[in-house]
């Protein structure tokens, strides 16, 4: 391939460095037909803004296992990191060594500065920048970085990540090295794929995000990024870690920036940036070769007698010379241009035939699709009320033009990657709950779908799980990672996780508990036959003697026919069903409401201890009772409850007010349970009782359409909502709080840090999950599985997990 300096000859071009002085710089910038020597004063199109002076300081929430991290950084206007000094942070916490420190990071450099500190276990520390060696605006650079037991391990679903307080659903997304950029407004946002690290701005642009675009900018192996908004473009460098670094922008003189390209246009194998700009009529183009130390040399600038919608540039057939296609509004058509000698010209195929676009659209990055070194075109089209055009142009490269496919999909989003790691780059389209990806096979072009992906979003393609294959992110109320693998075609495929279902008909507070004695956790739950409405206490025990593990009958216990199964719940071995409908052992067909208490043993099987009719409930917890027996609690929506023995015997009763769920907490550590409600006016609310830290004082989490944590006379709100259950994720010997969100197909996972729980990490699946049992050891190897009953009360467990190294259950 040869370089551009041995095709061409081209106009001088002029050096535009980051960091320059502002008035160095105007008039370095190409004017028409290249001129930049200062013959065509007036005429600049780009002229450059200068980000490089801090003036205010922000942190950047961190978890980390084992340890603590505390990171500052000095940004400027655009709230992007850029050198500064020396700062001092103070920093407070339970958990280190030395419960307040205060130290000194440097961001000189990147603007970023961070302070790892050894700590006695998990727990937060509260931080803050109370000095600096320039004089900037301190502000409210206070923060919360987390620490945990252990890394998360790898359950066998999609990871998530939070996208922390984003207001506005995300317009963009991007890939970056360790995680996805997000773009919401006038804020783009940095989320990590590190199980539960928060969201934060690495950018606040003057208008409301454009565009962005990921590339390796310099040679440093870590992804970059191009943001564009009204009338300003800006290139991050990227940092190891993640987020970024100030590394240069532009500003238009007229109009508005319509596009950024970073592609290598003039094959010198190094990514050259390319901006479009568009108003008063036309639309201009300018190209900018880069030397890899982020200098940048613009050739001529391509005029357009036409606004623009958007641009690609590249070196579309090797020849070193930089090529353009630009989608321009008049004609709402497709045209390519290239830079010869005498100019910009028309390129072989000037105007892409065959489709046309009032409305516009969006030009993908210039990519080669069928592996014959040459670009093609693909092209977003605009979305109407339910569908949205897909067309793809490729180049003949004996010369006879330009092949067009047209394809039609719901309203999408799309990107373009090789997931296929063939040198071939693949179409990724993101529908509501369908995946697409066009591929050539080496003949033609295919279309591979799977479905199940929950609602489209921006779509970010890069390896984030670490296995060297590629994931598609799509981001919507979090970011859901769908991890890639290849099948036995060397095609990539959306990975599955081989989920395991038993045909049972429980009801979604099935439980995991050992009912039997024999140490192993059972799956206990309310059945109610579908096709007479009996309902059955029954319980199962795993069994992993066989070539597969299988499930095998502990026993059932009838309670009434021609029913319903309100609730259940299991403490020490003792099982409480709460039932409603005709009673079994009588002869009246009069509706009756029973809580009845079952003991399951090795030798006897199910039995049904005593039972007893209430005059009204549907829910029931079980603890220690208000007189320190332990026992049984029954509520109705109103919240009058009653207690009872494990035997059933009358304790007593009261209120709690309107309520969605019941609990029994002992909050002021007398030994004495007391009854808790839980009530939401947006819909359910569930609640759980758990001692976090092990003072003999319980906690109370509440979840609706918030989840909020009490502890004594704290009150910590966390990010997630959904069904509670408590189960030690980790493996690190602590309970931890999960909660599924059936309605989004979100897992959401806070961790057990002694004194708070850590914002969430989570998991997703579409696969029509009613509820979360919870954890239990479903394969034999000793490390739980996530067991859930799904829409049609079949128990489902996820295939094998992957131990953290230190995990132990």
């Amino acid at each position: 391939m040869s370089s551009r300096s041995s095709v061409l000859s081209l106009p001088s071009r002029c050096t535009v460095r980051p960091g320059l002085p502002l008035t160095l710089l105007l008039g370095l910038v190409t004017g028409v037909l290249g001129a930049c020597n200062g013959n065509d004063k007036g005429s600049e199109t780009l002229v450059p803004v200068d980000g490089s002076v801090a003036d205010r300081v922000e942190v950047v929430p961190t978890i980390r296992a084992g340890r603590v991290e505390l990171v500052a950084r000095t940004v400027n206007s655009y709230r992007v990191a850029v050198g500064g000094g020396l700062l001092t942070l103070s920093a407070t916490g339970e958990n280190l060594e030395s419960e307040t420190v205060s130290d000194v990071v440097d961001t000189s450099i990147t603007g970023v500065g961070s302070l790892t500190l050894p700590v006695t276990g998990p727990g937060r520390v509260d931080f803050s920048v109370v000095d600096s060696e320039l004089a900037i605006d301190l502000g409210d650079a206070v923060g919360t970085s987390w620490t945990v037991d252990l890394p998360m391990s790898g359950w066998a679903a999609g990871g998530i990540a939070m996208n922390g307080s984003i207001e506005a659903a995300a317009s963009f997304a991007a890939p970056g090295s360790g995680g996805v950029v997000l773009a919401s407004e006038d804020e783009v946002w940095w989320t990590s794929s590190t199980p539960g690290e928060e969201a934060y701005i690495v950018a606040d642009m003057p208008q409301n995000v454009a565009g962005l675009e990921a590339g390796h900018i310099d040679r440093d192996g870590i992804l970059d990024l191009a943001i564009w908004s009204g009338n300003q473009a800006i290139l991050l460098r990227g940092l190891e870690g993640g987020g970024y670094t100030w590394g240069t922008g532009w500003r238009a003189v007229e109009g508005d920036i319509v596009g950024v390209s970073l592609a290598d246009a003039d094959s010198d194998r190094i990514t050259d940036v390319s901006i479009g700009s568009s108003g008063g009529g036309s639309g201009v183009v300018t190209v900018y070769h880069h030397d890899g130390g982020w200098s940048f040399d613009p050739y001529e600038k391509l005029v357009v007698n036409s606004e623009l919608y958007s641009i690609a540039a590249g070196d579309e057939t090797g020849d070193g010379r930089p090529d353009v296609s630009i989608f321009a509004t008049v004609t709402g058509t497709i045209r390519r241009y290239s830079l010869a000698e005498e100019g910009w010209v028309g390129a072989q195929t000037s105007e892409l035939p065959g489709y046309e676009s009032a409305d516009g659209g969006v030009l993908f990055p210039l990519v080669d699709l069928d592996g014959d070194d040459i670009l093609e075109t693909v092209i977003e089209g605009s979305a109407d009320a339910n569908t949205q055009d897909l067309v793809f142009y490729v180049v003949d490269p004996a010369g006879a033009g330009s092949s067009n496919y047209p394809q039609s999909y719901g309203i999408y989003d799309g990107a373009v990657a090789d997931l296929n790691l063939d040198g071939r780059t693949d179409i990724v389209v993101a529908e509501d709950d369908r995946l697409n990806v066009i591929s050539w096979d080496g003949e033609s072009f295919e279309a591979r779908a799977s479905e199940g992906i929950g609602p489209h979003g921006p779509v970010a393609v890069a390896d984030y799980s670490g296995d060297l294959l590629p994931d598609v992110a799509i981001a919507t109320d979090v970011v859901r990672f769908h991890p890639g693998e290849l099948n036995e075609n060397g095609a990539w495929t959306r990975s599955n996780f081989d989920w395991v279902s038993y045909p049972t008909v429980y009801e979604p507070n099935m439980r995991l508990a050992d009912v039997n004695g024999d140490g192993g956790t059972d799956i206990v739950g309310l059945q109610v036959d579908p096709s007479t409405g009996d309902v059955d206490v029954v319980a199962w025990q795993v069994n992993f003697d066989g070539v597969e593990p299988e499930i095998n009958p502990l026993g059932s216990v009838s309670l009434v026919t021609s029913g319903v199964g309100h609730d259940l719940a299991v403490c020490d071995g003792a099982i409480f069903a709460l039932s409603e409908g005709v009673a079994t052992d009588s002869t009246s067909t009069a509706s009756v409401i029973n809580l009845t208490a079952i003991r399951y043993s090795g030798s006897d099987g199910a039995t049904k201890q005593a039972e007893v009719a209430v005059e009204r409930g549907t829910m029931i917890d079980c603890g220690t009772l208000e007189n320190g027996v332990e026992g049984v609690v029954v509520s109705s929506t109103t919240g009058r409850w009653e207690s009872f023995t494990n035997g059933l015997t009358a304790v007593g009763g009261g209120e709690v007010g309107s309520t969605q769920d019941i609990a029994l907490a002992d909050t002021d550590g007398d030994g004495l349970g007391e009854v808790v409600g839980c009530s939401s006016s947006e819909g359910e609310c569930s609640m759980l009782v758990l001692d976090l830290n092990g003072d003999g004082v319980d906690e109370i989490v509440r979840s609706s359409d918030t989840t909020v944590l009490l502890m004594g006379e704290t009150e910590q709100t966390i990010a997630g909502t959904g069904r509670l259950r408590a189960a030690d994720i980790d493996g690190d010997g602590a309970k931890d709080v999960l909660g599924w969100n059936a309605g989004a197909g979100l897992l959401y996972i806070w961790r057990n840090v002694g004194t708070a729980l850590a914002p969430p990490a989570g998991v997703h699946s579409q696969r029509g999950l009613a509820a979360l049992a919870g954890l239990a050891d479903m394969t034999g190897d000793g490390v739980p599985e996530l067991v859930f009953i799904d829409e049609n009360g079949a128990l489902v467990h996820s295939a094998a997990t992957t131990a953290a190294e230190g995990a132990s259950w």
